[in-house]
């Protein structure tokens, strides 16, 4: 009922959550139990439906995204090893969904959605079957730019909807695999 309430609650965890993660074992993390919290938490957000509290809205799904990166780049500094990483692409499309939902200007929206394309890119597949860049966790690309599609699904004519969605599959827009020694550079190799 009260976004703003729920906006200050997740951003409490995070920072305890952040906390007690660099003073654990960083596979001791379990990333499934703290996605179905984002779920609920994004599922709650669907409901919102006065316009104030968009803005609310929008800061939960950024929150939550760089939670997840931070927890990647965390995850990846450890030297940690993990036989199966996480399917988080249930996460970035419900925030895809929402973010359509709430963001109402068009080029807002279209900006904010880009915006979750790149911040879920670090967990894309590379091309050729390889692993992801990540060990920590995968998000299916081609299911992300089908939510993509279903968020701006009204909002814009078929030819605006489809040069934008283009853009996602774009040679360009395909990430360049990072090491950690680049990670920390900011160079891609």
């Amino acid at each position: 009922e009260n976004v703003f309430e729920v906006e200050k609650m997740l951003r409490y965890y995070e920072s305890q959550s952040r906390i007690v993660l660099t003073q654990d074992d960083p596979t001791s993390f379990d990333i499934g139990r703290c996605c179905e919290l984002y779920k609920k938490v994004l599922r709650g957000c669907m409901g919102v439906t006065c316009s104030h509290d968009y803005g609310h809205v929008v800061r939960i799904s950024s929150s939550i995204m760089d939670f997840v990166s931070w927890r990647n780049d965390q995850f990846l500094t450890s030297e940690a090893k993990r036989a199966q990483t996480n399917d988080i692409t249930d996460l970035y499309c419900d925030i895809a969904c929402l973010v359509g939902k709430v963001v109402l200007n068009h080029h807002e929206k279209q900006m904010a959605l880009t915006e979750v394309f790149n911040r879920a890119s670090q967990f894309f597949n590379q091309s050729h079957g390889e692993k992801t860049s990540s060990a920590f966790a995968t998000v299916d690309k081609a299911a992300l730019i089908g939510a993509i599609r279903l968020a701006v699904e009204g909002s814009f004519d078929d030819a605006t909807t489809e040069s934008f969605i283009g853009l996602f599959d774009s040679p360009e827009r395909h990430p360049k695999r990072r090491t950690k020694s680049s990670r920390r550079s900011g160079k891609p190799q």
